[in-house]
């Protein structure tokens, strides 16, 4: 499943840029993919950090060199995409820090595992920690660059959706949607002119459901929602829903 999540990807940018142009909406489901593909690796490191403090066995480390390498292949793939396209500047360098970023990240990552977790120096668990945690970031700061990049093109909003609606479907179960005050305000008032009625009470529903343990019939209504709004943002006419 983790291959063809992958797979899924790099399809996703191979057949957007076949296309000649970047639709935000599909840049926003990539970058869920994105996020999805590297959480082994955030997981791994809140693992160790825990191991630090309580003790235990130290945690597998092969999902997330797995997951290293994933992420790393599809944020080439995006750079390669990105390099030449207009109005995606910010976030062509964004995917360029984060390439550099998770290269250091894996040889810092190699270099302990070789040594050994229990061996290692304070000082050296704490730069691992260190380094992973500026991986994460670098990786959050491409998908902040490209809200910022979408928005400045007049299309964030079905940037944000897409973003949304696949980070949900991606999501395992139990499902719960951490959609804050903020973000759920722009998502329920920037809606663009020709909007389905059904595509408004899908958002509707995602919103109704956020930030609460979900029932299993919740959960399913929120998953179907987040389908038909990814179906209407990447409909190959691409209308709908100004994406």
């Amino acid at each position: 499943m983790k291959q063809l999540r992958c797979a899924l990807v790099l399809a996703l940018v191979a057949s957007v840029f076949g296309q000649g142009g970047l639709r935000p909406a599909e840049l926003g489901a990539g970058l869920a993919q994105l996020l999805s593909a590297y959480a082994p690796v955030e997981l791994y490191r809140q693992r160790i950090a825990l191991t630090q403090l309580a003790g235990g066995t130290e945690p597998d480390p092969g999902a997330a060199l797995d997951a290293f390498k994933r992420a790393e292949e599809l944020l080439g793939s995006l750079g390669e995409a990105l390099s030449d396209a207009p109005g995606w500047e910010g976030t062509y360098q964004a995917v360029v820090t984060a390439r550099n970023e998770m290269g250091s990240g894996m040889g810092v990552l190699q270099s302990a595992l070789e040594k050994g977790l229990s061996a290692l120096e304070e000082d050296e668990l704490k730069e691992l920690l260190g380094t992973l945690g500026q991986v994460r970031s670098a990786v959050d700061d491409v998908v902040l660059a490209a809200s910022r990049d979408a928005e400045a093109q007049g299309q964030g909003w079905p940037f944000q959706v897409a973003f949304l609606a696949q980070t949900v479907l991606l999501s395992p179960s139990p499902l719960y949607l951490n959609i804050e005050e903020s973000w759920a305000a722009y998502l329920a008032g920037e809606r663009p002119p020709g909007i389905p009625p059904e595509g408004v009470a899908a958002l509707d529903r995602l919103l109704e459901l956020a930030n609460r343990v979900l029932s299993e019939e919740e959960e399913e209504q929120a998953r179907g929602a987040a389908q038909y709004l990814l179906d209407l943002l990447l409909a190959p006419e691409g209308g709908k829903g100004g994406a």
